[in-house]
């Protein structure tokens, strides 16, 4: 039976080196996973309004998310923080109140970076 493994990837550039570090480590996990990239570009910014009636894209990435077993965020860093599209899926998932679609599933967090000191700030975010 496969596990799921959801796979955020904080950076929606096409030609990102988080997403190209999020594939290669696809290619290291054991074949009884099943690795689901979730896609977070088409996410509108979080609105509390629409808690009781998302729109549909985040009903799929709800759904992705409550089907996965773990997770795997892999992300840049901006601006010595979170990119937003990672936070506004954050967002969506953990909402609304009591219903915290992250809780209780481990996760692991990687990053690529040029800079000195890689993506270590948005780690400890």
């Amino acid at each position: 039976m496969a596990r799921t493994v959801a796979i955020i990837v904080g950076s929606i550039r096409k030609e990102s080196i988080n997403l190209k570090l999020a594939k290669a480590l696809v290619k290291l996990a054991p074949n009884d996973f099943d690795c689901d990239f979730i896609r977070i570009d088409d996410l509108p910014v979080y609105n509390q309004d629409l808690d009781q009636s998302p729109p549909e894209a985040v009903s799929r990435t709800k759904s992705q998310i409550a089907a996965a077993k773990a997770l795997l965020f892999v992300t840049p860093e901006h601006n010595r923080s979170l990119p937003t599209a990672l936070k506004n899926v954050l967002d969506w998932v953990s909402r609304p109140y009591g219903k915290n679609l992250w809780a209780g599933k481990p996760a692991g967090i990687a990053g690529a970076s040029i800079g000195a000191i890689g993506t270590a700030v948005a780690q400890a975010h």
